[in-house]
């Protein structure tokens, strides 16, 4: 099944941080010596915290209900600023905080799968 492509009205703030796991295997031996290897061929993992700022309720509505309609675990497209398109899922949470009667802002953590 393709993915969706998330496309939030307004792009996230300028400050992003992105965070790269590599995954390492270790062979530990008795005399203190260790075996690394990556794991796997997609061994990095990229994910970034993204906010947005300054969202009408509408915006916010639109942004909250694409990220619950994949609860967590659905991946999705999307392309972060200055780097390439990757796909990703939420995880276990976002937030979002309401202002009432002034802008909403968004906080969530996008972390990259390597779905086919």
């Amino acid at each position: 099944m393709p993915a969706d492509d998330f496309a939030p009205a307004l792009p996230p703030s300028l400050q992003l941080r992105k965070t790269t796991s590599l995954r390492v295997k270790n062979a530990g031996f008795g005399d203190g010596y260790v075996q690394r290897a990556q794991d796997g061929i997609n061994a990095a993992t990229v994910s970034y915290d993204l906010s947005w700022n300054a969202l009408t309720k509408t915006q916010a509505d639109a942004l909250e209900t694409f990220l619950l309609s994949k609860g967590g675990y659905v991946s999705f497209l999307y392309t972060v600023p200055d780097d390439v398109q990757r796909r990703y899922i939420t995880g276990n949470s976002f937030t979002r905080t309401q202002a009432h009667g002034k802008s909403d802002s968004m906080t969530v953590t996008l972390t990259e799968v390597h779905d086919p």
